[in-house]
């Protein structure tokens, strides 16, 4: 049923976006809001049809879903991926790899696919600023993402010394994610700060 369930919440995502829109905190702000999808997923066509529909159905503004494809499943069918990709792009979708660099992730990824964004492991994260080769990998994958004008997203930044070097990475396509700035939050929670600011 993992296709199904996903759709259903495709669908919720799609209900919880127009909710969130409206919040006076927030309804000048460009967001999206991601949710997860596995290779699988991404290669099977019907799913993308139903998802598509979904979106279209919805008349949201472009870029407001980003699909985090579950990159460590594993590439089995590289020419439909890269075609399914393209069809969810134009369709409004934005595309992120998540947990980049473990398990089956290698470089190719960052060439084969045409994901808006790229999400660095949070393992890589771990040891900045005391492992030459994760902070060299970081401000490879940085480097190589501007050029091809994606975005990075560094994830599990937990602790002050993480942010000092990645604020010095001085990089405008960098963005973070972690418990140091915030620990995830139910839509209520952020509704609620409109109320207290």
């Amino acid at each position: 049923m993992l296709f199904d369930v996903t759709l259903w919440i495709i669908k919720r995502v799609i209900l919880d976006y127009k909710e969130i829109k409206k919040y006076n905190c927030i309804s000048n702000d460009n967001f999206y809001i991601s949710l997860n999808l596995s290779i699988d997923e991404i290669q099977n066509n019907e799913f993308i049809d139903k998802a598509i529909e979904l979106l279209n159905e919805s008349k949201l503004e472009n870029k407001s879903n980003c699909l985090e494809i579950v990159e460590r499943v594993g590439i089995k069918d590289l020419h439909k991926i890269v075609n399914n990709i393209s069809r969810l792009k134009n369709a409004g979708f934005k595309i992120a790899i998540d947990d980049f660099g473990t398990e089956y992730s290698n470089l190719d990824v960052l060439e084969k696919l045409d994901a808006d964004i790229i999400k660095v492991d949070k393992n890589f994260v771990d040891g900045l600023g005391q492992h030459l080769i994760k902070n060299e990998t970081i401000l490879f994958i940085l480097r190589v993402s501007k050029k091809e004008e994606k975005s990075v997203v560094l994830e599990g930044v937990e602790d002050k010394e993480q942010d000092n070097i990645i604020k010095g990475f001085n990089s405008k396509n960098v963005f973070v994610q972690g418990y140091f700035y915030n620990k995830p939050m139910g839509k209520e929670k952020i509704k609620a700060l409109q109320y207290s600011s």
